[in-house]
C-alpha cells in the first residue's frame, strides 16, 4: 500500500542508506539536500515490515501561505522513483502521484524510469572505470584542440572552497546572456555548497592564470554515491578564450580514471551545452518529465514565472 508521509516522519539514516543502495543512488534525493532546496518536501512510500521498499520524494512549494504546488527544485535535476531492486510499481506511483497532487508545475524523474511523459529531457554520462588514455580517445577533435589551447596557456588547476569567486565570475561574465538571476538563487547555491563541503560531497576546481595570478574559471561537482555531477561553472573572458574549463574537465577525468565513478554532465536542453558535454564522449540518456496540463489560473501564472526564473 502506498502512503504519503511528511518530512518529520522520515528516518534520515534509513532513508539516506536506502537512496545510496537504490538502483539510482543520487545526492538529490538525500534528506539534507532536499531540506535545503525544498524545505516542505514529502514522500510517497511503499513500506514492507516498516522498511522502505520504494520511495518518491515530492518537493512542495507554498505561496501566500496556503497555496501549495510541486515544481522541480533549483540545483536538483532529477528525482523520481527509487527502489533497491526492480519492483513493477512505477505506474502505480505515477497514478497515485497524479491523483493526490493536483497542482504540478514540473517533476523530473530519473533515467531509470521509462513511461509516456509530457516531455523528455536528457543528460550525458561518462563511466570513468577505464584508463585516462582510453577515455581521452572519446574526446572530440574540437575538444582536444581546445585543451591544447588551455595547456599552452599553462593554467594552474587547483581545488578550492571559494564558491563566491565563481558565483561572481558567473554574474559578471554569464548572467547577461540569461537575464538577471535572483540573488536568492546564488545564496541557495552557497548554502548547498557549505553543507555539501561539511559532508565531503562537493569538489570545486579553479583555474589560476599565470599572468594575472587570479582565479579566471571554476567548475563545481557534487560527489556522492560514486557519482560526480557537473553542477556549476563560470569563467572570465580570459578563462573562456583560453579554454580553462576544458582543461579543468580533463583534469577531473584524469583524476578519477580507472575508478567506478560515473561523471554526469547534467546537460540542459540547449544545443550549446549539449555539444560541449557530448564532446567528452559521454553517453546521452533521456529521462521523463511530467507537467500537469490542467492547473488553476494562479498556478498557470506561477508556472510562467517559474520558467522565467529558471
Amino acid at each position: 500500500m502506498l502512503k504519503i508521509i511528511k518530512r518529520n516522519e522520515i528516518n534520515d539514516e534509513k532513508w539516506n542508506d536506502f537512496i545510496e543502495h537504490s538502483s539510482f543512488p543520487c545526492i538529490y534525493a538525500k534528506t539534507w539536500f532536499l531540506d535545503i532546496v525544498s524545505a516542505n518536501w514529502k514522500a510517497i512510500v511503499y513500506f514492507k515490515n516498516d522498511d522502505y521498499q520504494v520511495v518518491m520524494p515530492i518537493p512542495i512549494r507554498t505561496q501566500l501561505g496556503f497555496i501549495k504546488y510541486i515544481a522541480q527544485p533549483t540545483y536538483c535535476q532529477l528525482l523520481g522513483i527509487f527502489s533497491k531492486k526492480k519492483i513493477n510499481k512505477d505506474g502505480e506511483f505515477i497514478e497515485f502521484f497524479n491523483r493526490n497532487f493536483k497542482e504540478i508545475i514540473q517533476y523530473q524523474f530519473n533515467v531509470t524510469q521509462s513511461f509516456e511523459a509530457t516531455k523528455l529531457y536528457y543528460t550525458h554520462v561518462l563511466s570513468l572505470d577505464d584508463s585516462f588514455e582510453t577515455l581521452k580517445k572519446g574526446f572530440s577533435n574540437v575538444r582536444l584542440k581546445n585543451i591544447k589551447v588551455a595547456e599552452k596557456y599553462n593554467w594552474k588547476i587547483a581545488q578550492s572552497t571559494d564558491i563566491k569567486s565563481i558565483i561572481n565570475l558567473f554574474k559578471i561574465n554569464h548572467e547577461y546572456r540569461i537575464g538577471k538571476v535572483n540573488e536568492a538563487t546564488y545564496q541557495l547555491l552557497e548554502q548547498l555548497f557549505a553543507e555539501a563541503h561539511r559532508r565531503g560531497c562537493v569538489e570545486l576546481y579553479v583555474a589560476i592564470s599565470p599572468i594575472t595570478n587570479q582565479i579566471e574559471a571554476g567548475s563545481m561537482f557534487w560527489k556522492d554515491c560514486n557519482r560526480l555531477i557537473y553542477q556549476f561553472c563560470a569563467a572570465s573572458k580570459l578563462g573562456q578564450r583560453k579554454e580553462a574549463r576544458s582543461l579543468i574537465m580533463q583534469e577531473v577525468i584524469k583524476k578519477y580514471a580507472n575508478q567506478p565513478i560515473l561523471l554526469d554532465f547534467e546537460t540542459t536542453n540547449e544545443d550549446g551545452f549539449r555539444l560541449w558535454n557530448s564532446s567528452y564522449g559521454g553517453q546521452e540518456l533521456y529521462f521523463p518529465v511530467y507537467e500537469q496540463v490542467r492547473v488553476s489560473v494562479f498556478i498557470s501564472t506561477l508556472k510562467t514565472i517559474w520558467r522565467w526564473l529558471k
